[in-house]
Formats: structure tokens, sequence, C-alpha cells
């Protein structure tokens, strides 16, 4: 008799759902409609479609229709259940997933951002349409991340909302989750997610992610930079011969005074070169960077210091080498950072050297050679005695020991090292081409 008493009431319940959607839509009994629920923004218009276990889910949308067709368990049991709307304005699709438990989610972005006065073009009431009043949960797998998506559709608008009695759902309410219960569901899972332990694999992946994003950065602050330097070294250089061109011999007692500051500026810049060998973000030997940076800064200030050579063409013919020799190294450095070989570029670095170092270093043994008289008769730069600390210091006679025992040997070991790097380049070339 109980037996009875459910089954009768079973198909009391199953009369009463089709012949809502009967009488709402004239629709066969072998259409099935899953429950859909609603909920819009300015911007966007979300759909959930309450359907477990769904397979072969298909969807169509075009303009403003959205179609949708799956096999599932939903209001009529496991079967096919498929619908099409017709909405109010056209629409697009934003995302597409898994919602929490049993539902499909589509967040569908409108075509002109506005409040729609009520989600049919034409209209028209579904039984089966529903606006949400529940919490959805999106689940979305990116890179072995799980970021959770939780769209309060209390928060959205009903333009169209109704409390009369057509505004029903055809569901069992008491296997509606509540809202306080779905609150603490949300919250044990957001809490497992903080808590859960990081595995080995997922630090390496982590610090691969990390370490790939820096490198991209690098590579754009490396490149910047060569970049820079290069205009600089341009810039100066175009300086010095356009001036020298247009004003004559007559430049030479001139050029120093006028551009003194920035090739002190220019050349301490090269310091950086050093410090990025130093950390590791270029593969050269930061030694001989600092061995040249530091040399030429030295020469630098000795011109500076001493106003005999300043108007000497040897000195503007050292500073012209100097600032040559970079023309060719920087915008090479700068393709090497974005991995492209330039042929040309490459025969200038490794080969405009075979001219100008020589030439660079026989200037500057020359410059060295006529400053010494002129700081031994001024004292310039020397510590003379008696005084507070009681030490002496004499810049010419340290000058004059670094010329004759000291500069041939450090000219050698430079240009050296200058021909160990051009061979080793062609060694390479050699063997990519065989």
């Amino acid at each position: 008799m109980y037996n009875c008493f459910n089954l009768f009431a079973y198909f009391q319940f199953i009369f009463f759902l089709y012949s809502d959607i009967f009488a709402t839509e004239s629709v066969t009994m072998t259409v099935r409609r899953p429950f859909v629920y609603w909920a819009q923004d300015e911007r966007l218009l979300f759909l959930t479609i309450d359907l477990k276990d769904s397979s072969d889910v298909s969807y169509a949308i075009t303009g403003n229709s959205f179609e949708f067709r799956a096999t599932g368990i939903g209001a009529h049991g496991r079967c096919e259940y498929s619908f099409q709307l017709s909405l109010f304005a056209d629409v697009e699709l934003e995302k597409a997933g898994q919602g929490g438990g049993s539902k499909l989610l589509y967040v569908l972005k409108k075509t002109n951002a506005m409040w729609w006065p009520t989600i049919l073009n034409d209209g028209s009431r579904y039984s089966w349409l529903r606006v949400g009043e529940f919490y959805v949960f999106l689940c979305f797998y990116i890179l072995d991340n799980v970021i959770f998506f939780t769209i309060d559709f209390d928060r959205f608008e009903d333009p169209d909302g109704s409390d009369t009695e057509d505004d029903y759902e055809m569901i069992n309410m008491n296997a509606r989750t509540p809202e306080a219960q779905m609150d603490a569901i949300t919250q044990r899972i957001l809490d497992e997610c903080r808590t859960k332990p990081k595995t080995k694999t997922d630090f390496i992946n982590d610090v691969k992610q990390f370490a790939k994003k820096c490198n991209y950065l690098l590579i754009q602050y490396l490149c910047a930079y060569n970049i820079t330097l290069f205009i600089l070294h341009v810039y100066l250089l175009f300086t010095l011969v356009f001036n020298f061109f247009t004003i004559g011999n007559a430049y030479y007692n001139s050029f120093w005074q006028s551009n003194a500051n920035i090739i002190k500026i220019v050349t301490a810049l090269q310091l950086i070169d050093v410090a990025h060998a130093l950390v590791g973000y270029t593969k050269g030997n930061y030694r001989i960077g600092l061995i040249q940076v530091c040399g030429r800064l030295a020469f630098i200030y000795i011109i500076d210091g001493c106003p005999d050579v300043q108007s000497s063409p040897t000195t503007f013919i050292l500073i012209f080498a100097y600032f040559s020799i970079e023309i060719f190294r920087y915008p090479y450095y700068a393709a090497s950072c974005l991995k492209i070989e330039i042929p040309l570029l490459t025969w200038l670095r490794y080969n405009a050297w075979v001219l100008l170092y020589p030439v660079g270093l026989l200037l500057e043994g020359v410059t060295m050679y006529r400053s010494i008289p002129y700081y031994y008769q001024t004292g310039k730069y020397s510590i003379k005695l008696p005084n507070a600390t009681n030490i002496g210091f004499n810049f010419s006679f340290t000058l004059s020991i670094f010329f004759l025992f000291v500069f041939p040997f450090v000219a050698v070991y430079l240009l050296k090292h200058m021909w160990l790097q051009r061979c080793k380049k062609y060694e390479g070339l050699v063997k990519k081409l065989s």
C-alpha cells in the first residue's frame, strides 16, 4: 500500500511538471528542458544549467541566439536536454565551465553594455528559465593552479523579477542547499587550498615560471641599456667629427672643455657592464671589463688635470678611438640579447679592435709621457709632507713607474685577450657552418 502511494505521488508530480511545460511552451514529450538560472549586470549575462553528470555538451552562440544540448541527469532523469533562447540583444562568449557540483556555467558578454529589461527579446517567460537565487562555484584548472570563482546572484538585479505565484520552480525544495551550508562549503574549500602544502614539483614549476618572467624582463633591460649606451656614444662621436670638419684644427683647442663632462659620464656608465658580468647577467669577464673601464677613466682624469695635453691632436684621436670601439660593441650586444645574428655587425665587433686598440694603447702611452713633467712641476694629485697623517705621495713618480713597468704588460694582456676572443668566436662560426 505504501509503495502504491509513492507511485501515485510520483505520477502526480510528473503530470504536474509536464502539464506546466505543455501549457507554457507547447512542446512535445520528447523535448526535455533543464532548469536554467540567469542573472545579469550591466556588462555580462550569467546562465547556469542545472544538469548532473553532463556529457556530449554542445552549445552555439549566434548573435542573440543561445542554443544548448547535452545528456545528463536533470528534472526528467538521465536523458538528452536541449533548449534555445532568443536573448534580448547580441552576446558573445566570455567564459564557459563546470560549476559547483552539477551545474554548467556560461558567462556571456553583452555586445552593448546595458541593463536588459528582460532576458528574452519577445518577453516570453518559461517555467524552466529562472532568476538565480543561489551561489555558483566555478573551478578552472590553469597550469596546475586551482582558481575558484564565486558569483553571488543576489547581487545582480532582476529587471523583470516577480514575487507572484507564476514565479515558481518545479524542483524538490528539500534537495536545495541552503546559503549558509554553501558558504560553509566554500570556506572549507578555500581553507584547504590555502593550507595544502606544495609538492617539490609544484615548487620547481613555480620557480621556473618566475625565472622565465625575470629572464624576459632581464633581456628587455639589457637590450634597452645597450641601445642607450650606443646612442650616447654615437652622439658624442658625431659631435666630435662634426665640429672637427666644421671648425678644423682649431677645434683641438676647445674640444676638451666643451665635452669633458659628457665624456666622463658616458665612460663611467660603462661600469654598469662590469656589474652585469659580476652578477652573472652577461657572460663577459668582469676583470677585463674593470681593467678597460677603470683604465679609460684614469686616463680621462689625467687629461682633465693636465692642460698641456688637452689641446693635443693625440688626445682628440684617443677619445675618438675610445668611442669608435664602443659603437660596434653595444649594438652587437643588443642584437645578441634578442638572439639576432647580423654578419656585418659581428665582423666589425671582432675586427675593428685590430686597428683601434693598438692606436688607443699607443696614444695612452703618449698621453702619460707628455703629462708626467706637468704633474712633477705642479705637484697636482700629490700629497706633500709634512701633513697630519705624515704620509707622502708623488703622483708623477707613481705615473712614471706605471708607464715603464706596468702599462706594457697591461697592454699586451688586453691585446691577447681580444685576440683569443676573436679566435674563439670564429671557431664557433666555423663549427656552425660545418
